[in-house]
């Protein structure tokens, strides 16, 4: 999160309402460090949000850092403004049980009351990864490797991962 906890604040307490819960919530704080605001975690630290200070700013070294943090067999990649449903979890794991699958995506839109096209309605072959709404196991991090930090700054390093995994 960088300068978002206005929309961090509810991601966090959809989080909690999961109807599976998350073994670990890690959230890369890139905020400036007279600007952190810790009261945040706090107020979540009963769904064990471990918050990393981090000073270089970008989305894929964050990402990188929070995947060397984490803890679990399959990781889940949620972006501070999105908005999820209680079943999020649950629906990224009944997908990946059903088709065997390492590697899921989500549908993301860019506008909130947007109208969700009809092919995000059934679980299909995505077009590409998003990792701002995505899951994969572990073991494809430790293969296919990290996100590349090249795309620091700019747009497209998840679905660069997508198609290094495919």
């Amino acid at each position: 999160t960088l300068g978002r906890y206005e929309l961090l604040r509810p991601v966090l307490g959809q989080l909690r309402k999961q109807t599976v819960p998350a073994r670990q919530v890690v959230v890369v704080d890139q905020n400036d460090p007279e600007r952190r605001d810790r009261a945040i975690y706090e107020e979540f630290a009963d769904i064990g949000v471990e918050v990393v200070f981090q000073d270089e700013r970008g989305q894929w070294v964050s990402r990188n850092e929070a995947v060397r943090r984490a803890t679990g067999e399959w990781i889940a990649f949620i972006d501070d403004d999105s908005e999820i449903a209680e079943d999020f979890l649950e629906q990224h794991l009944e997908g990946l049980r059903r088709y065997a699958a390492d590697l899921s995506t989500g549908a993301s839109l860019a506008l909130i009351g947007a109208p969700v096209p009809e092919n995000y309605s059934f679980f299909r072959v995505a077009d590409q990864w998003d990792s701002g709404n995505g899951m994969c196991h572990r073991s494809l991090l430790e293969k296919f490797g990290l996100f590349d930090q090249q795309y620091d700054r700019q747009r497209r390093g998840d679905a660069e991962f997508g198609l290094r995994v495919q």
